[in-house]
């Protein structure tokens, strides 16, 4: 059920560490690595490709040539930490600066709300 949740309320597109710029060939092998995992449930998307892992509950967006900040990469995990749950996010992404922090604005704004309504499940 967690799971079922979970999918849900990440099933928009990225959040908040950032890491040095990917080239396409990053972009690709890291897709090719994850979403080849056994437990990866892949979902296309208009701006991005989702990949959600199941064993992990870690979900990621690797956002599609057409969207401002390709070839950007988020990462989100779910994590428990002294009994409330967090949303770990981090963005690789292009030099489009402006398109990143869009990105994380949004991001940052849902992993917030995603983490209430986790938090309320478990009161």
């Amino acid at each position: 059920a967690l799971a079922m949740i979970v999918l849900g309320c990440l099933a928009a597109p990225l959040s908040a560490q950032q890491r040095q710029a990917p080239s396409t060939l990053v972009w690709d092998s890291t897709y090719e690595a994850v979403s080849a995992l056994p437990d990866a449930i892949v979902t296309d998307q208009d701006d991005a490709i989702q990949v959600f892992l199941q064993a992990t509950v870690e979900i990621y967006f690797f956002t599609k040539p057409h969207h401002p900040a390709y070839p950007a990469i988020v990462r989100r995990q779910i994590v428990e930490n002294a009994g409330t749950v967090e949303i770990h996010t981090e963005i690789w992404n292009s030099d489009n600066d402006a398109a990143v922090k869009n990105l994380q604005r949004h991001f940052l704004l849902e992993d917030a709300e995603i983490e209430r309504q986790l938090n309320q499940i478990d009161e």
